[in-house]
């Protein structure tokens, strides 16, 4: 189960969902900004 998972990593608050954590928070932010770079057109 996922979001099982997630919480035993830290990312939630609570195993059946709860809030992201900072933790979890910071890994979304992170993981956003990289899709943002895979999904850019432009090659530097």
């Amino acid at each position: 189960d996922t979001i099982k998972r997630m919480y035993e990593k830290g990312l939630l608050t609570q195993a059946d969902g709860g809030y992201l954590t900072d933790l979890g928070r910071e890994a979304a932010e992170h993981a956003q900004i990289a899709l943002t770079i895979l999904a850019s057109s432009s090659h530097h």
